[in-house]
């Protein structure tokens, strides 16, 4: 699956988390998260100064800022404002942009570099008269206050294109831009309010030599500081969209790019078609590319070539062979033959247009069919049919993906088609490709790629900070920091997925974690140590799995929040700050294990051996700088597999160690796991000791191995449930053997810590024996209440050594 995230628009996915051992430290409540609101201008000349103004949130101690880019200079850095110099080296595009500042570096801003002059608007500028001239060939940086409206002249001459292109969703403004054209009597001649996503765009052919006036306010005359702009008014050559969407990877492709300004004459490879000759301002020009296999999630790909071209988006690059939409394809008859594996790349340029294509699949066959329209900014919503031969009957029909597994942090639902079929026969196939929605006019933006492939499982995975605001990769000395993986299974992809850090500095450490069977969340922890140095770096995170190629793990930000779909989309890189101890200086320490070695009355200490239908227990230790203040201390697991019913504990205040157990049940498939335990608890506030403040805790990763059971306990339905002091009950339960196991199985009771007041004489299993009873005694003093995790547990031993452990939660209260 790939992605391209946007605004509500296009917000969604396009399209795309260990150590049984662990410790560390966790910060206080209120980390500071640097956040970059927005930069102004949002964008610069190659080659020339300018000065960024930064706005946001815990910005104090600015230093510099971010830019992947090897070839910049920054000077003059003064509180929230720096002077960025950018090499005529460097690429122009749509980067990232962060600050980096006392307490780390920030959430980033889209940064626009480009090739075009650089001026800033100057109010008032609202009214006619009072409009403010620019240059052809310029970019023209504004904001948009409430009610605000901005107005600029240009001149033109008679045959002229200009492009009039205004950049606000695609730098991460919050402006929902409206553009409109008069003349110099004041008729409006042209208007966009969309054309990119949510950003309008006018090609302008000028009918006569005078003075046009850009009218530019927001669509319900809202507006913020954050409302910025970049209004791009120029000659140079735009491309609107390409021709096909995807090409072949590092093979020579023609790929048509449509556009403005190509001034096709005296130029050998340019060619105008038939269907171009009634739009004289949109020229379509091949060109010959060699491109590498594409990135999975494509949020940054908008680049701009060098000398005067402006933004052409660069078609996807896939490894299987490429077909090309043909002309006459739109009938059953006239089906146009594809072999799968395949990406087709194709276009419904008229209204109501269908696409038809023939394949070739034996019984049993799966092929699976993604198509992509939304998430290549294409005007189509995509629907997919597979038909017989005779096209008289649908066998299946693939539309809209609606499943959300990030939420408004990051959404992944879109409108693009995408299963999974079985051919039920030998024989041929149709695929019938069209937009659920159209128009009365020709379009020719309305491209799509559908990929067709065999069951060939692949993943890939992508890290989101835990916050609902837009945020960076902080952490102090002796700090520790989390974040949620999701991972974007494909193809039957069922197996466990595998994330790896690489390259890290000294002292820091990020331990792999295991996404087991069918997991599609997790979480990744990075700890730094007390003697790491102050450093900032790029997170290399790899995804991998048995059979799978590996795959590296993009990062993720929030854009905007408070938008009911959220705004989010991915990053260039995770880049990753360690400060100094004192800025977040961290109040209390948390350690999880899951090795802890069981105590049994036959066996001596065992070393757990987790299955499916057996409990983990999970022993937390919370270390405190403040001795005397030992509040209570509740626990739960974060993103532990759907299958693995959560569980909550509380240490109780004045200790200090805990236990929280979870029962993993018979349908857990075999694999890996991994998940973190959360303790919130309270600390004393450091400005002010006697204020209390609550933290939440994190502990490293936990990964348990899960192995196929020998056996299975389960308990009787009509067992008693509550126990008095110093009566006799019976559990009756089973336990019957699986996957080849055949020696005998000792049970008795158990918990975390020894059960108290309790006492049960154990039951051994010999020979076929499957069921039997638990003879439980309650003492006198029992402690009123229930036992927390109480659970029977059984041992299968082999040649007198217990090698298998399987058990179930007893629910039992102890009451007078």
């Amino acid at each position: 699956m790939e992605f391209v995230l946007s605004r509500p628009l296009l917000t969604s996915i396009c399209a795309v988390y260990v150590a049984l051992f662990c410790f560390g430290p966790v910060a206080r409540a209120q980390r500071p998260n640097p956040v970059l609101k927005h930069v102004f201008p949002a964008g610069a000349r190659l080659g020339e100064p300018v000065e960024l103004n930064l706005t946001g949130s815990d910005l104090a101690g600015l230093r510099t800022i971010r830019l992947r880019h090897p070839d910049i200079a920054v000077e003059n850095v003064e509180k929230n404002k720096l002077t960025l110099t950018i090499s005529t080296k460097a690429r122009p595009g749509l980067y990232d942009l962060r600050a980096v500042c006392a307490s780390g570096i920030s959430s980033p801003m889209t940064f626009d570099i480009g090739n075009l002059a650089e001026e800033v608007e100057t109010e008032p500028n609202n009214d006619v008269s009072a409009a403010q001239s620019m240059k052809l060939d310029t970019v023209m940086n504004g904001r948009i206050t409430k009610g605000d409206v901005d107005q600029f002249w240009f001149d033109a001459h008679a045959g002229e294109i200009i492009v009039i292109d205004c950049l606000a969703e695609r730098i991460g403004s919050m402006l929902r831009a409206m553009l409109e054209i008069y003349d110099e009597k004041g008729r409006r001649v042209a208007f966009s309010r969309g054309y990119y996503g949510a950003d309008p765009m006018i090609p302008f052919f000028s009918p006569a030599t005078g003075r046009y006036r850009v009218r530019l306010h927001d669509l319900v005359f809202a507006g913020s500081n954050e409302a910025v702009y970049r209004l791009k008014v120029h000659r140079k050559r735009q491309v609107a969209f390409h021709v096909p969407s995807v090409v072949a990877a590092e093979k020579r492709s023609v790929v048509e790019f449509f556009g403005w300004n190509f001034r096709p004459l005296n130029a050998p490879d340019t060619a105008i078609t038939e269907d171009l000759k009634n739009l004289p301002f949109l020229i379509v020009r091949p060109v010959r590319l060699t491109l590498p296999e594409g990135p999975f999630i494509g949020a940054l790909r908008s680049v701009e070539a060098t000398g005067d071209w402006v933004s052409p988006e660069l078609p996807l690059a896939a490894s299987d062979p490429i077909v090309i939409d043909a002309d006459k394809n739109h009938s059953p008859k006239s089906a146009q033959a594809i072999a799968i594996p395949c990406e087709i790349g194709g276009q419904l340029a008229q209204p109501g247009e269908l696409d038809w294509y023939s394949f070739q699949a034996k019984r049993g066959e799966v092929i699976w069919f993604e198509g992509f329209g939304e998430r290549i900014r294409s005007p189509v919503d995509l629907d997919i049919s597979i038909l017989d031969e005779t096209a008289s009957t649908e066998l299946a029909r693939f539309r809209d993906q609606p499943v959300n597994l990030g939420g408004t942090r990051f959404p992944t639902n879109h409108l693009d088609p995408a299963g999974r079929w079985v051919a039920p026969k030998d024989g041929t196939f149709l695929l019938l490709v069209r937009s659920v929605t159209s128009s009365i006019a020709k379009e020719l933006r309305r491209v799509y790629r559908v990929s067709l492939k065999r069951e060939v499982p692949d993943v890939r995975v992508v890290a989101v900070p835990r916050s609902d605001q837009p945020s960076g990769w902080n952490l102090a000395k002796g700090d520790r920091l989390v974040a949620d993986l999701i991972a974007f299974r494909r193809r039957g992809m069922i197996g466990t997925v595998r994330v790896s850090a690489g390259e890290l500095p000294h002292g820091i450490e990020c331990p792999d974690v295991f996404l087991g069977p069918n997991v599609n969340r997790g979480q990744i922890v990075i700890t730094a140590s007390d003697q790491a140095a102050p450093v900032a770096f790029s997170l290399k995170l790899e995804a991998s799995s048995d059979g799978v190629a590996p795959a590296p793990v993009m990062g993720t930000t929030v854009v905007r929040s408070g938008l009911p779909n959220g705004w989010a989309r991915t990053t260039e890189e995770i880049p990753v700050s360690v400060v100094e101890k004192e800025i977040y200086e961290s109040d209390v320490r948390v350690i999880a294990s899951a090795d802890e070695l069981i105590p049994h009355d036959l066996y001596g200490k065992l070393k757990p051996r987790h299955a499916a239908g057996s409990v983990v227990d999970v022993r937390v230790q919370v270390d405190r700088k403040q001795p005397n203040h030992l509040a209570d201390v509740e626990l739960i697991a974060i993103e532990l597999p759907e299958l693995i019913r959560n569980q909550t504990a509380t240490i109780p205040a004045g200790q200090t160690k805990g236990h929280v157990s979870f029962y993993l049940p018979p349908s857990l498939p075999v694999g890996k796991y991994s998940f973190v335990i959360q303790a919130k608890t309270t600390v004393p506030n450091r400005k002010d000791p006697k204020k209390i403040q609550t933290v939440t805790l994190y502990s490293k990763p936990v990964t348990i191995d899960v192995k196929k059971p020998a056996f299975r306990v389960a308990l009787d339905s009509y067992n008693p449930t509550r126990i008095h002091r110093g009566e006799t009950i019976q559990i009756k339960y089973t336990a019957k053997r699986m996957n080849g196991f055949i020696s005998k199985i000792h049970t008795e009771l158990a918990a975390p810590v020894k059960p108290n007041g309790l006492r049960v004489r154990g039951v051994t299993f010999v020979g076929q024996t499957e069921s039997g009873t638990l003879q439980i005694i309650a003492n006198d003093d029992a402690p009123i209440g229930r036992q927390p995790f109480l659970r029977l547990l059984a041992v299968g031993v082999v040649e007198d050594e217990a090698i298998y452990q399987g058990g179930c939660f007893l629910n039992l209260e102890i009451v007078e």
